[in-house]
């Protein structure tokens, strides 16, 4: 999937940048261990994990664990800790949480009668519109020694449970969301009626003593959506901010998160946009060993799945309590992105539950995974701090991706195009470059998409050779992930950078078969990008929209007829300066 003519790279700091190094030991998150069902793992006290298992398909029937003390990389066998009622509907969707005083809780879904987990055969009639999926809560006491019975604490058709946590003053707080009666035909009064605010609410549960009783806030948040029939607020997360506040961010489907304040987890204040751009999936938060809170998002827009897609997942890392926000890197990658999706059904790379590790790294497991096994996995969350990536074209020695059709472009996204790929570089045996070109017709021309670290300024390098008989390509910068076949990716990104098919890129005309060495230079505060073509000046482009950094280059054949010329690219290198 590409082809033909573009190389360059070079690196150099600009201004006041002065990255940190990047440590050798610092990598990408990685596979530690996979499983036929969705474990979501909490840290004991003594440093231990505990897993809690849930089937990928169907109903639990017990509360079951596994343990680890080597940070999830080792198992041990099922335990089974509690079992559950089989008469009171089918369970599932576990959320698993230890309190302060070391005590382990979980939540899970009761299926009445909705059908998402298992309808239950004597089932009361639907009073709740989509069926009744019930909260229920179990928890252990005297040191984790004792399990007391599963019971319901909530009744109604609830959405999917995101996080809990517990305050410092003691509380424990359970952030949920609910299925309202509201449809365009009966959208409510006052404000409402100008506008559809969804079918779901956002609301939160509460625990004055440990999880014996629980009670629901008054607060009923609610958000607009892009369009009739949207579900609306929906799968909220929360934690606790160092000034006591418990900040709540929404899933929504307007392309962005919306947030909720509370000083107490039960009074909550309106519901209001954010900057943190999402697609209609839920985030993940945790707050690190260092103080900073780390982020999870699906950073993904224009795409109809999901409302901007799932094919990759962003982390960032926040060192004022959410006020920026650093790295914004691709944390994974859908291994599966190269095939078209699956035809029904959740897939992407989605849903995260992060825990703390005690060695301050984190491990998080994911619920939506294409694919019919769940992977725990492990980063350091330093990775994030890191101001410069390179990419040549070659994996490592030995090195396979799964899903990927080209070894050397696993960093990259090039799929629902035709004319993005690998081919051998014109001058060094055994190497390999990257091929842009228009190869068919009726699909879109080769694309590739790279993420890098966030920088508010920065340079991104690389080195391109165009190939005769050249009909057009663009180098562009953007803050967000986009699928490669997006054909409104033009109007959204932050810079176009067009290369002509008269072989010109700003005020410089590009040789065929020849190497040629282009920098882009770029601040979002003064909002513009400087171009250099070897060395020598070639124009400034001017910034498309606002925005807080640059994280996305996107090169792409322009061409629009069928050809074989093209681009073809050598290597590519940013460095930048993290936004602030």
């Amino acid at each position: 999937m590409r082809l033909s003519a573009l190389a360059v790279v070079c690196i150099t700091v600009i201004g006041s940048l002065s990255p940190r190094p990047a440590s050798a030991d610092l990598s990408a998150p990685r596979v530690v261990a996979t499983f036929g069902e969705m474990p979501k793992v909490v840290t004991l006290p003594d440093g231990r994990l505990l897993a809690f298992f849930h089937p990928l398909t169907g109903e639990m029937t017990a509360v079951e664990t596994r343990t680890s003390s080597d940070g999830g990389k080792a198992w041990g066998a099922m335990e089974t800790l509690l079992k559950l009622p089989e008469d009171a509907g089918g369970f599932g969707y576990s959320l698993p949480f230890i309190d302060r005083q070391g005590e382990l809780h979980i939540f899970f879904f009761c299926d009445v009668n909705s059908g998402v987990v298992r309808p239950n055969p004597r089932a009361r009639p639907m009073r709740h519109g989509l069926g009744q999926l019930d909260i229920w809560h179990a928890r252990t006491t005297g040191g984790r020694k004792q399990w007391g019975p599963a019971r319901r604490i909530w009744e109604g058709r609830a959405g999917d449970m995101q996080s809990v946590i517990q305050l410092r003053s003691g509380r424990i707080v359970l952030p949920i969301s609910y299925w309202v009666d509201r449809n365009w035909g009966h959208r409510g009064e006052g404000f409402d009626a100008f506008t559809f605010m969804g079918s779901f609410r956002c609301s939160s549960l509460y625990s004055d003593d440990g999880g014996a009783t629980w009670q629901q806030s008054p607060a009923e948040l609610k958000t607009p959506t892009s369009s009739l029939g949207e579900l609306g607020a929906v799968e909220p997360v929360i934690i606790q901010l160092t000034d006591g506040r418990v900040w709540m961010l929404i899933r929504t489907q307007m392309g962005r998160f919306y947030e909720s304040f509370s000083k107490n987890g039960v009074d909550w204040t309106s519901a209001r946009p954010t900057a943190l751009h999402s697609s209609d999936s839920p985030a993940g938060l945790v707050r690190l060993l260092d103080g900073r809170l780390l982020m999870f998002i699906n950073d993904c827009r224009r795409f109809p799945y999901a409302v901007g897609g799932r094919q990759a997942l962003h982390a960032a890392v926040s060192s004022d309590e959410g006020g920026s926000w650093q790295g914004w890197r691709e944390v994974l990658r859908d291994p599966y992105r190269n095939e078209p999706p699956p035809p029904g059904g959740d897939h992407g790379v989605s849903y995260v539950y992060p825990t703390l590790l005690a060695d301050g790294k984190v491990l998080f497991t994911m619920w939506v995974a294409t694919g019919k096994q769940r992977s725990i996995y492990v980063f350091d969350p330093k990775w994030l701090d890191q101001t410069t990536a390179t990419c040549a074209f070659d994996p490592p020695s030995g090195e396979r991706h799964s899903g990927s059709g080209d070894d050397g472009l696993a960093e990259w996204s090039v799929f629902g195009t035709k004319g993005a790929g690998l081919s051998s570089h014109p001058s060094k045996a055994g190497k390999s470059v990257l091929s842009l070109r228009k190869a068919q017709a009726d699909w879109p021309a080769g694309t590739a998409v790279w993420n890098f670290p966030a920088g508010g300024a920065g340079r991104l390098s690389l080195r391109l050779m165009l190939r005769p008989g050249f009909r057009g390509g663009a180098i562009a910068l953007t803050d967000h992930f986009s699928t490669p076949f997006d054909g409104e990716a033009a109007y959204h990104n932050l810079y176009n950078l067009p290369i002509t098919p008269s072989s010109k890129i700003g005020q410089t005309t590009l040789r065929p078969n020849r190497w040629h060495d282009v920098t882009l230079d770029w601040d979002v505060k003064k909002q513009t990008c400087r171009i250099s073509v070897d060395g020598r000046a070639a124009g400034t482009f001017h910034q498309r929209r606002n925005a807080a950094y640059v994280n996305y280059l996107r090169l792409s054949s322009t061409a629009i007829a069928t050809n074989d010329a093209g681009f073809i690219v050598e290597s590519v290198h940013a460095e930048v300066q993290p936004p602030h």
